[in-house]
């Protein structure tokens, strides 16, 4: 059975440096979301003959955080507001890895151990260029 996002699915994020008070709210993407995100950076070009797939990582995930960032809370007694996406982008970046990591988590991305251990990966006993059946 499907489940939808809410607004129940926010998921309040605090950094232990943060100042008491300071937190954001993430709430996950959707898979077409995530899917939309990733072709908005996406774009095929030809190369010595050969069309390449290039993608601007770096803009997927300020994209992906500008959507999932619902909103910020600047300290003790300030009221919730939503974060442009200047602000996104002017994050410092132990803030803008820690909002990332617990995006990730709360998207339920692999972690590098289950990356390592997924079918076709390297080292999982696929041959070269085979995904494990």
């Amino acid at each position: 059975m499907p489940r939808y996002k809410s607004e129940a699915d926010v998921v309040e994020v605090h950094a232990e440096w943060w100042d008491e008070g300071e937190a954001v709210g993430i709430l996950p993407l959707s898979y077409g979301e995530d899917q939309k995100l990733l072709r908005s950076v996406t774009r095929v070009v030809e190369q010595d003959g050969q069309r390449v797939v290039e993608q601007d990582y770096a803009e997927y995930r300020i994209r992906v955080m500008e959507r999932c960032i619902q909103w910020v809370r600047d300290g003790t007694g300030q009221a919730e507001r939503e974060m442009t996406m200047a602000e996104v982008r002017d994050l410092v970046n132990a803030d803008g890895e820690a909002i990332w990591l617990a995006i990730e988590a709360a998207n339920g991305r692999r972690g590098p151990q289950a990356e390592a251990s997924f079918p076709g990966a390297p080292g999982d006993g696929a041959a070269p260029g085979e995904a494990a059946g």
